[in-house]
């Protein structure tokens, strides 16, 4: 089965298969060793059984039980599989708009996006807090399920705190209307990355992002070394860990989740990236 997986990740790295396809295969793969691997278990495990003349129920219990792990192991081998493939997307992705800062990432509009038109201060969105007060919501209700089906325990403390955590995060953002990110000719201002602001000279590349629910621009420096020391403590965790995303392809860039802002992720895209080209060519 190695074989034909890595027959895959030969045939992606050639161009013979999109990103998508490649990703799902990879999953499909994780999947099929799963079935294999406790399929054989369980066929094995039965006839062992049956040899020494056990009852049918004791059959039918451990097949059961050999299943219920077998499917566990397989949802966990699926969601390495996918982080596994996600990171070599990204890592060829970056490795790409590095060599070439201006291929094309969204298609073009039909007139082209001018930087000026973000130019000013954003503030956090409003419909990004209502919807995390959702999920909030959401978590609360996941935690009075427990509370009234089997009493107070160690689950319902954690949702219970999580859900005060979630809520406190959410007001803080619905009512935090201070500049969070600021854009001019002269670069990038976040207010989590520090006090000073990101020159586009010091910019590599811009490629998207997508994690979840939450999309965005991710911003690639020329030389983070130089740029860690005008960061912030949030900011220089930031870029050590990829903006907290697990994706090793990811550290060492900084992102700007656009949702969280109400910002066009395509336009916004694609105007960074004009820029990042134009002050590299002066």
């Amino acid at each position: 089965m190695a074989m034909f997986r890595d027959r895959d990740t030969a045939a992606w790295q050639r161009g013979e298969m999109d990103d998508a396809t490649f990703e799902r295969r990879q999953v499909r793969w994780a999947w099929k060793v799963a079935a294999f691997l406790f399929g054989a278990l369980a066929i094995g495990g039965s006839a062992v059984a049956l040899a020494k003349d056990a009852p049918w129920t004791e059959v039918v219990l451990l097949v059961g039980i050999l299943v219920v792990f077998g499917f566990a192991a397989a949802v966990r081998m699926a969601r390495w599989a996918r982080f596994g493939a996600r990171n070599q997307i990204i890592a060829r992705r970056r490795q790409q708009v590095e060599a070439n800062p201006a291929m094309p990432l969204a298609m073009a509009p039909a007139t082209p996006v001018e930087l000026q038109r973000f130019f000013g201060a954003h503030r956090r969105s409003v419909r990004y807090a209502h919807w995390l007060l959702k999920m909030t919501a959401l978590i609360a209700a996941i935690d009075a399920a427990l509370w009234w089906g089997y009493g107070p325990g160690v689950y319902q403390i954690v949702f219970a705190c999580a859900a005060v955590v979630f809520f406190g995060w959410s007001m803080f953002v619905r009512f935090d209307r201070r500049p969070y990110l600021d854009v001019s000719a002269a670069g990038i201002w976040c207010r989590r990355w520090g006090t000073e602001r990101l020159a586009f000279t010091e910019l590599k590349a811009v490629y998207p992002r997508q994690n979840g629910a939450n999309i965005g621009v991710t911003l690639v420096p020329r030389h983070p070394d130089q740029l860690r020391p005008k960061l912030s403590w949030l900011g220089r965790l930031a870029l050590r860990s990829g903006d907290f995303g697990g994706v090793a392809a990811h550290q060492g860039t900084l992102t700007i989740w656009t949702n969280r802002l109400d910002l066009p992720q395509k336009a916004f895209l694609l105007a960074v990236q004009s820029e990042v080209v134009r002050v590299r060519g002066a």
